[in-house]
């Protein structure tokens, strides 16, 4: 098969070639070859199923009608490219013979990225690996700058958005397009670069690019996916000569995951590890932990021999590490690929750690973030974890550029442990939420603020519900007027709701409605109104407070009250 499908030299927009051969070899060497017990196989069905992007020409099915003992035979496929093969496309061969069982074969074939870019109504992270006549922005992608769309790149040193009116190899920038455009095949001539296979000596390969501390914007400077391991950098900070990306990350010189925007779902996705990959035309944000300046090179495409680091797997939920995820929705983006929780030892939280990038040039747009202290600084995680210790709190920011609705969930909270409690509190509002009981928490943001949340973890068990002492009472300086404060006591935590009922034992009034209390003295307060906010008239009157456990458990205890104005 072909392992990689590269543009034309002279035209972009096209492939080397119009079509490709890919040879699937069957052979007959084993269970049906062994001496004195030798079979053929015959009417050997072979089967090619290609990814989007490729199509086989004259059917996807060939038959071989005979296969000899000790013998290897083989069928050719002729597949087509379309404008839309990009990246790493999947493909497989699967041959039924007769006899003999079933088997299937699953390879990739790698598609350079034609100049074509698909543009979504708002925000769209990219980056252009073209070489361009006219490298700007309206003739390349053939728009009106301002009244169809405006180009922003990040510029670490004012850590702010600025206007880019061009591309910049191997850099990230954000394309806000006014409305959905589709597929757009990109302008001004582009060409491929005649650097991205490097020379013999071993040099050549994409310009240098110089990061910052803190947020820096990059992209994959080739029309081919790139894996990070290949990158190679160099600092200040450790001047006894170049290092792999790997190692830089080691050092703490840059962070280990890199962020891109997934531009149809409006939120961040995140890269990690040395089998991670640069996809091509897609922009990434990298972020930089220390004082001194950092400076990448991107290798050439497929150079042979870079070392690859193994890694320690995927993660899996435990009792010793786990991750719950926060995810925050307004009515135009989202931030969902937010994580707090266990990691095993310290040097795991660390090696772990996620940072948050900013906050995406969308209207609507919101960012999740943990703060955490790192080297005596508050910076912001989109994972952070801990190690050791019985109780832990995470002080999770909810930023809003434009305002509304906003609701935070905890999609994956079956995942972790059993035992371990977890209780929300808006530092706004003191509202409480245990997360055991509710699947989110919903709360109207104010343009460009944020709201602070604490969210609280610890291993418990699950303990009987009791309802202490409940006590009525009334400040007399203040008259008939005076509302009630009602105290009462819990003997463990409890998700607890506190009612007004009347004498015929309906709701008057609803103080809390499933709020997440602690052990020991809680209080709420009844302003002498109805749900409606009118006025009640004297008479009796009685508090109940109904408060359910971990287990499910539910007690219910009433307290008389008399009401005299």
């Amino acid at each position: 098969k072909p392992r990689v499908l590269n543009l034309s030299a002279t035209n972009a927009n096209a492939f080397e070639q119009s079509s490709y051969t890919v040879r699937v070899y069957i052979d007959n060497n084993r269970g049906f070859a062994t001496v004195d017990r030798e079979l053929p196989l015959e009417e050997v069905n072979v089967t090619l199923n290609v990814g989007a992007g490729l199509s086989v020409v004259g059917g996807a099915t060939r038959t071989i009608s005979r296969i000899e003992a000790r013998r290897v035979g083989f069928v050719d496929f002729t597949i087509v490219p379309d404008a839309t093969a990009n990246g790493d496309i999947t493909y497989t061969a699967t041959v039924q013979p007769s006899p003999g069982p079933v088997k299937t074969v699953t390879g990739t074939i790698r598609a350079t990225s034609q100049p074509r870019l698909p543009i979504y109504e708002g925000a769209n992270l990219v980056t252009s690996p073209y070489v361009f006549s006219n490298p700007v922005w309206d003739e390349i992608l053939g728009l009106q700058s301002e009244s169809e769309f405006q180009a922003f790149r990040w510029d670490p040193e004012q850590a702010a958005y600025v206007l880019s009116t061009s591309p910049d190899r191997g850099i990230g920038t954000w394309i806000v397009s006014r409305q959905n455009r589709g597929v757009i095949t990109l302008q001004s001539e582009p060409k491929k670069p005649n650097d991205e296979f490097g020379s013999d000596d071993g040099s050549g390969g994409a310009p240098l690019i110089r990061l910052k501390q803190g947020w820096n914007l990059i992209g994959n400077p080739y029309p081919v996916a790139i894996p990070i391991a290949q990158i190679v950098g160099s600092t200040n900070a450790n001047t006894s000569g170049a290092f792999t990306f790997n190692e830089l990350v080691q050092q703490g010189s840059v962070s280990g995951s890199l962020a891109y925007w997934d531009n149809p779902n409006k939120t961040y996705r995140y890269v990690q590890g040395s089998t991670a990959r640069l996809e091509a035309q897609r922009g990434y944000w990298i972020y930089v932990p220390i004082a001194q300046d950092v400076i990448l090179r991107y290798p050439p495409v497929f150079q042979p021999g870079y070392r690859s680091v193994a890694e320690g797997g995927a993660w899996v939920q435990s009792e010793k590490q786990w991750r719950l995820q926060l995810a925050a929705r307004s009515n135009v983006a989202a931030d969902d690929q937010n994580f707090i929780g266990l990691a095993k030892t310290a040097e795991t939280a660390k090696s772990t750690r996620v940072y948050e990038p900013p906050m995406a040039p969308l209207k609507g747009a919101i960012s999740v973030s943990v703060d955490a202290d790192i080297d005596g600084k508050t910076r912001s995680l989109s994972q952070s974890l801990a190690s050791g210790g019985d109780r832990q709190k995470f002080n999770v920011k909810v930023e809003s550029r434009d305002g509304g609705p906003v609701t935070l969930t905890w999609p994956n909270l079956s995942t972790i442990p059993k035992n371990v409690r977890a209780r929300l509190v808006d530092k706004a509002t003191g509202e409480t939420r245990d997360l055991r009981k509710f699947s989110g928490y919903t709360f109207t943001a104010e343009s460009r603020s944020v709201r602070n949340l604490e969210i609280s973890v610890e291993p418990g068990f699950a303990n009987r519900v009791v309802i202490g002492n409940i006590v009525a009472t009334r400040d007399s300086r203040l008259g008939g007027t005076a509302p009630f404060t009602i105290n009462y006591t819990l003997a463990t935590d409890a998700t607890t709701s506190v009612r007004i009922l009347g004498a015929n034992g309906r709701e008057v009034y609803a103080a809390t409605r499933g709020r997440a209390d602690k052990a020991g003295s809680n209080s709420v307060v009844w302003n002498l109104r109805d749900n409606a906010n009118r006025a009640v008239a004297p008479g009796s009157y009685r508090v109940e407070v109904v408060a359910e456990g971990d287990n499910g458990e539910r007690v219910r205890k009433f307290y008389p009250i008399n009401l005299v104005r």
